[in-house]
């Protein structure tokens, strides 16, 4: 059998770049202390690298979210920078896989169909996949999935065109799932309210989405002429985490980044620190180890202990 040729994109590790501009998205969020999906949902206290050993089949990043009730939730996020996922055709019967055992909690039970999500990343979709795909997600959001059924499988209704049908079919629970966990059609529409779909352009010339991003890293400084800095900084943090299946959280990345960067609302005081400590050094050293010129004594060990008490 030929082996299969790796593509550039593979060996030049171009899907690694794109995902770590993606995680750098994600952590300009964090450090700015914005929300990055619809506010409901919350914003982000902690990133974990890799977690598919945890359960996730949506493994590449988990956001732990916290919203302004102090409720907690999960995003699981998947990254594809190509488009094999969703085309024409719909979602690809992999990722169908993928998002229904984790839905149906049919390998591992760590997704709460409650209230937690699954994103999708991906590079920008062509535009009449995007708006169908958009008005499914938006439309199942907003109403109830008894009526999003009715309307969507109304062969002579005009609330859904075609390709957006065939966009929602190809959503179908996989046979063998479906009779394990008994689905019943109105589980896909319950399936699309747990679902995000995100798209970033960073692989391309004119990066919109890589404007923004370094925009996000220029509100994060008092002094913007680091924003270039921390932009890269951010980038190469994936890299830092994910081998390890690691995590950062927001204290973590404050700590990471508050000694090389100034970020508004984290003074960095190493140097009113050395400065301090260099005047009671000037100050021990000229205090005189004699009394009249004629009584000398030993102020080492004095001065020592003081030193290091200061």
């Amino acid at each position: 059998m030929s082996k299969k040729i790796a593509t550039p994109k593979q060996t030049g590790g171009g899907g690694f770049v794109y995902e770590d501009k993606v995680c750098a998205w994600f952590l300009a969020h964090m450090l700015l202390n914005n929300p990055p999906f619809p506010e409901e949902i919350g914003k982000i206290e902690k990133i974990n690298f890799q977690v598919r050993q945890d359960g996730w089949l949506l493994d590449d990043f988990l956001l732990s979210m916290k919203t302004e009730q102090q409720d907690t939730l999960s995003v699981a996020v998947s990254v594809k920078s190509n488009l094999s996922q969703i085309n024409t055709e719909g979602f690809s019967k992999e990722l169908v896989a993928d998002l229904w055992s984790q839905f149906l909690n049919d390998i591992s039970t760590v997704f709460n169909k409650e209230k937690d999500y699954l994103c999708i990343i991906t590079a920008p979709l062509p535009v009449d996949i995007r708006i169908d795909l958009n008005k499914i997600l938006s439309n199942a959001k907003a109403i109830d999935s008894n009526t999003f059924l009715t309307r969507i499988r109304n062969e002579e209704g005009t609330a859904f065109s075609q390709s957006q049908k065939k966009i929602f079919e190809s959503l179908s629970c996989p046979t063998d799932l479906s009779n394990k966990h008994i689905v019943s059609p109105e589980n896909i529409v319950d399936l699309l309210k747990r679902l995000i779909h995100l798209e970033f352009d960073f692989e391309t010339d004119t990066s919109k989405d890589e404007s923004q991003l370094k925009a996000l890293c220029k509100n994060s400084l008092s002094d913007q002429s680091q924003e270039l800095l921390l932009y890269n900084s951010l980038c190469t943090l994936r890299g830092k985490y994910a081998p390890v299946s690691g995590s950062v959280d927001y204290n973590s990345l404050i700590e990471g980044l508050r000694y090389d960067f100034k970020l508004i609302g984290y003074s960095n005081h190493i140097q009113d620190w050395e400065n301090i400590t260099q005047v009671v050094k000037t100050r021990l050293s000229i205090i005189p180890d004699n009394i009249g010129g004629k009584l000398t004594f030993n102020k080492q060990k004095e001065l020592d202990e003081l030193e290091e008490k200061l």
